[in-house]
């Protein structure tokens, strides 16, 4: 098994087998709302829901940096999008929070101009980017910055002898797993 110096809040795997119950002495109808609702009450839709309540949580914690920056800096770059509606874009402003955030580097550049897009913004805008861009490089801190990953703690202890529990039971029920 691999160790790394990067912790989970709890373990990922374990939860795809769980079981939904479901009332069989109920007969079964088959409106399009109940065909729905017994799609996702199988074992693929509470990976499905797991995986996006990852998703949701990971985007909410990253998107509203995003979401902020460029409506400020469309808010503060206002007055050279009136005097040049297609250099200003909104999508050329979001490619460079973007770009940014994610450290790449990438930019749609200015017309007439030798430098990046933001090159040519005011300057409480590349103050904007520059913190978008700090934000971005390091969002894989700890748990205090990152919510991805956590450090191991008392709390962290107790759900790890709790997964375990729950791994020991599948493997007497379900037998050996084979590697």
């Amino acid at each position: 098994m691999r160790h790394t110096n990067v912790y989970e809040e709890r373990s990922l795997g374990i939860y795809a087998e769980d079981e939904t119950s479901y009332d069989y002495d109920k007969p079964p109808e088959n409106s399009i709302t109940d065909m729905v609702r017994r799609h996702l009450l199988t074992k693929e839709g509470t990976r499905r829901h797991f995986l996006r309540e990852q998703l949701k949580d990971q985007l909410s914690h990253d998107l509203w940096w995003i979401a902020l920056a460029v409506f400020f800096i469309s808010i503060i770059e206002s007055s050279n999008y009136n005097r040049d509606p297609v250099g200003y874009s909104t999508f050329n402003i979001l490619f460079e929070v973007i770009s940014g955030y994610g450290c790449v580097g990438i930019s749609t550049g200015y017309p007439g101009r030798d430098l990046s897009f933001c090159g040519v913004w005011h300057s409480l805008s590349k103050l904007i980017l520059a913190a978008v861009a700090l934000r971005g490089r390091h969002r894989g801190l700890p748990v205090a910055i990152d919510k991805a990953i956590m450090l191991p703690n008392e709390s962290h202890a107790w759900a790890e002898e709790e997964d375990a529990a729950l791994r020991r039971e599948q493997s007497r029920v379900c037998g050996p797993a084979s590697v």
